[in-house]
């Protein structure tokens, strides 16, 4: 049996992961316009660029095309060009920042230079592989470093602090880690050239030193590229869960108090996103109502206690359902 390397499963994961989200989205219509068709274009060339990661696949994929060092300059290529345009998706995030003339041209100037860097080396190497692949990697990595730094991170917080949904804001975080990430593992890359051009033996003790910053950062891609509707599952679990913990406190409230219960959700409802959000926000409105009625009598409930404690520290919706969830009693 053969031995499949972390990198080989992950790679596999990676494009099972997007070829399904890829295929739910044609079928949806996602593809349809041209800023859908962008983001997964975008996805798509980040994928190609993992899959050509490491020295080993660069040369498995130079070897079948006549020892050309192809693969190193189509990754760099996918990656600078992932990078240039999800640029311009975000730009109109905001009308104008000062660094935008210098990454206008920046990005097609490093794709043009890589290009040319390619096949100078492949009609005149004037230096060792190795050596050559530490100095592109370096030039690259500094120059998408710029637009994560100046562009990608800031406008992922701006996204991420905007957004109200959880688990859209999950993805908004996902990315943001992703983003994170690279520009770890970009410091080593341009440390890397950097000791090249020194002529310094350390460049690969470096690369191997910030590798875990890969791993996190595709671990991150992954979680963005899953299609919203997986990750509700367990969500939507967690609501159900969430629910059954009101009803029951709001059942025990309403009898203490001596009201008719609110109407429970039928086993339908449960299973619809926007009935179950409905029946946790009755519910939660039903236990306010109710609690000041127990928490005034003689040989009060407990809970009514806790439930007060909760309320007078006026947090946000989100936190006050999650709160009183989790009343124990």
């Amino acid at each position: 049996m053969t031995d499949i390397s972390p990198q080989s499963l992950m790679v596999f994961i990676v494009w099972a992961v997007f070829l399904i989200s890829l295929a739910r989205a044609l079928m949806q219509g996602k593809l349809n316009d041209s800023a859908g068709r962008t983001i997964w274009s975008l996805f798509l060339l980040w994928v190609i660029a993992f899959s050509l990661w490491g020295p080993d696949a660069e040369q498995s994929l130079d070897h079948r095309l006549g020892g050309w060092p192809v693969a190193l300059g189509l990754k760099s290529a996918c990656m600078l060009l992932t990078f240039y345009f999800y640029y311009h998706v975000l730009r109109p995030l905001r009308a104008d920042h000062p660094a935008y003339p210098l990454l206008d041209w920046l990005g097609p100037l490093a794709l043009i230079a890589g290009g040319l860097s390619t096949v100078w080396y492949g009609a005149m190497p004037q230096m060792a592989y190795a050596e050559w692949r530490y100095v592109v990697i370096g030039a690259r990595d500094l120059v998408l470093t710029v637009y994560a730094v100046l562009i990608f991170i800031p406008y992922t917080l701006i996204l991420y602090h905007a957004e109200d949904k959880p688990l859209l804001r999950l993805k908004q975080g996902a990315a943001l880690v992703c983003f994170v990430s690279y520009v770890g593992s970009a410091i080593g890359g341009v440390t890397a050239g950097v000791l090249t051009l020194l002529d310094h033996p350390g460049s690969t003790a470096v690369v191997s030193l910030f590798t875990p910053f890969i791993y996190t950062g595709m671990i991150a891609f992954m979680i963005a590229l899953v299609p919203y509707r997986w990750l509700c599952v367990p969500w939507h679990v967690r609501q159900i869960w969430t629910y059954w913990r009101l009803r029951r406190l709001s059942l025990r409230l309403t009898h203490r108090a001596g009201r008719a219960p609110v109407m429970g959700l039928s086993g339908w409802d449960l299973l619809q996103g926007d009935r179950l959000d409905l029946g946790i926000y009755r519910t939660v409105i039903a236990i306010l109502d109710h609690y000041p009625l127990v928490l005034a009598q003689p040989d009060s409930d407990p809970l009514a206690a806790q439930i007060e404690g909760i309320v007078t520290a006026q947090p946000g919706y989100t936190t006050l359902v999650s709160a009183i969830a989790a009343v124990k009693g």
